[in-house]
């Protein structure tokens, strides 16, 4: 009997072992099967608390991402002020206003979340920085021909780069 569970990956461990001469093989899973390795997303949004599971993703969205992790996650991405704020539904002025150390509304840290999500997705099939941050600027024909970066201002459009990202880590052509 074969206990496999949802992955985020298609790689796992299996462990093997009998009892009452029945095999089972036992699978360890991430713990955040939605969303990407928890250390790349600290990393990109300059977090200093860690966490552990998805729990810890709506405690830290309740609480507010800090501005700094905002700017830090345009960095990633290669892009303006400007383009960050009209991602995020905010103008660009009463960002500015917001100190560094401040932290965001629960929407505004809620699509920054999922924003780091997909670029630490993208980050894992593409390697290179330079490869991610030119495929989020260029057109996609699976996405009606839009730049992937131009759909992440909503959760919908998270979805489908989102879904577009797996389908290029499985080989199918997008």
């Amino acid at each position: 009997m074969l206990w496999v569970g949802k992955t985020y990956k298609s790689t796992r461990t299996v462990k093997s072992y009998t009892k009452s001469n029945q095999a089972l093989a036992l699978v360890n899973e991430p713990m955040l099967s939605n969303y990407a390795n928890p250390n790349s997303l600290q990393s990109i949004l300059n977090l200093t608390a860690s966490f552990q599971n998805e729990m810890d993703l709506v405690n830290l969205t309740r609480n507010g991402i800090l501005k700094q992790s905002v700017t830090k996650m345009a960095a990633n991405f290669g892009i303006t002020q400007e383009k960050i704020c009209e991602l995020l539904h905010m103008s660009t002025r009463n960002f500015q206003r917001i100190k560094d150390n401040t932290p965001l509304d629960i929407y505004t840290s809620e699509q920054t979340i999922e924003m780091a999500n997909v670029y630490s997705k993208a980050h894992l099939i593409f390697v290179n920085d330079e490869a991610v941050k030119q495929w989020f600027q260029t057109s996609n024909y699976a996405l009606g021909n839009q730049k992937p970066l131009d759909l992440l201002d909503t959760s919908f459009g998270v979805k489908m780069v989102s879904d577009v990202l797996g389908r290029i880590e499985h080989g199918v052509f997008s």
